[in-house]
């Protein structure tokens, strides 16, 4: 998706404000943890602090660790699962996360870092094949800690196959897709993924902003149910979460 197509959509000018107070060095800055760690161990490796830019409550980035962060809430804490991180009143059911900040707004941080979207998963079913489609874009770590702490953890912690084994693929930074101008109704964003509220997928839907890199389809009867929640691993529902979403190239 070209830059100049997503700063259409992004709420409030996310991606000016970002660029704009990154080449300054201005406003919103906090110190924090760095980013640059083994996603297996993802706390602190330095003792220099990194500068994050606030861009709209909930949502900030650190361009020198190419990460952006998001505040959201558990809003499930067992049960199969579809999405890992979705928008209100979209798919709390099968979701473990929900935020108040919008995919766009998400998804034009992640391009104020140095990411590059390309294009979601897609699968299709032609004479009882099904046919799938990888996502392309950045590679990126998805991490996760309980508000207040500085402990981190990749987000495939708190997921499990049926037979219990551990999640497996990389997650692809896809960013959705533009409706045509007449498909939505006029004032409405033509994000694909702020109408879904698809944030982070886990099954492939076609829709999400970041996405697993392998397809998983999202009908039962093609691919039955078969990620769920790791028992006991999840905070209580409420709680609120610290979302990094960084480079996996570093």
């Amino acid at each position: 998706m070209k830059l100049s197509t997503i700063e259409s959509v992004c709420a409030a000018g996310v991606l000016k404000l970002a660029m704009g107070m990154f080449a300054l060095g201005l406003g919103g800055c906090r110190s924090d943890a760095p980013g640059s760690v083994d996603p297996s161990n993802p706390g602190p490796s330095s003792s220099v602090a990194s500068k994050w830019i606030e861009l709209q409550p909930g949502l900030t980035i650190c361009p020198e660790d190419r990460a952006v962060e998001i505040e959201a809430e558990i809003c499930l804490d067992s049960g199969w699962l579809e999405q890992v991180m979705c928008g209100p009143g979209t798919r709390e059911h099968e979701s473990i996360m929900v935020t108040a900040v919008s995919p766009s707004a998400v998804h034009a941080a992640l391009l104020a870092v140095g990411m590059q979207s390309g294009s979601p998963g897609l699968w299709t079913q032609s004479d009882g094949e099904i046919i799938e489609t990888p996502p392309t874009g950045s590679v990126v770590d998805v991490l996760v800690a309980v508000d207040g702490s500085d402990e981190w953890s990749s987000v495939n912690s708190w997921i499990e196959g049926d037979s219990g084994r551990p999640l497996e693929g990389e997650w692809v930074f896809g960013g959705s897709f533009m409706r045509a101008v007449d498909e939505v109704p006029s004032g409405y964003s033509r994000y694909e993924a702020d109408l879904s509220g698809s944030i982070v997928g886990l099954v492939t839907f076609g829709d999400e902003t970041i996405g697993l890199s392998r397809v998983i389809p999202d009908q039962v009867a093609i691919e039955p149910a078969e990620w769920k929640i790791r028992e006991g691993s999840v905070p209580a529902i409420g709680s609120s979460i610290r979302v990094r979403i960084r480079s996996a190239d570093r």
